[in-house]
């Protein structure tokens, strides 16, 4: 078994996250506060499975999405950690929320 890759967000995936938490917050700060760590622990978790999301070439060279609690997490496998680009309601427009990612 390998070893968990340090996982890393760029500035881009720490501001979604900070307007997530603003969005959710409009319900319940602590639901806003349950809702970020859920996704920081999914974060987390692509250190130990790097290949778990689907390749999504479309957006860029080696740019993987994986799916959690109705977000997408875009991130990159490098070769000694994780890269997380973006992450964004899986409702959103696939070109126009990738848009600051890139």
């Amino acid at each position: 078994m390998t070893a968990d890759r340090p996982v890393v967000l760029t500035q881009t995936a720490r501001q979604d996250l900070a307007d997530i938490w603003t969005e959710a917050c409009k319900g319940s700060e602590a639901g806003a506060n349950r809702l970020i760590a859920r996704l920081l622990r999914r974060c987390d978790g692509l250190g130990r499975w790097p290949y778990s999301g689907r390749a999504m070439p479309d957006l860029g060279p080696g740019v993987r999405g994986d799916p959690a609690f109705k977000r997408m997490i875009l991130y990159r496998v490098l070769p000694d950690s994780i890269q997380v680009l973006h992450i964004f309601h899986g409702a959103r427009d696939l070109p126009t929320a990738t848009r600051r990612a890139r």
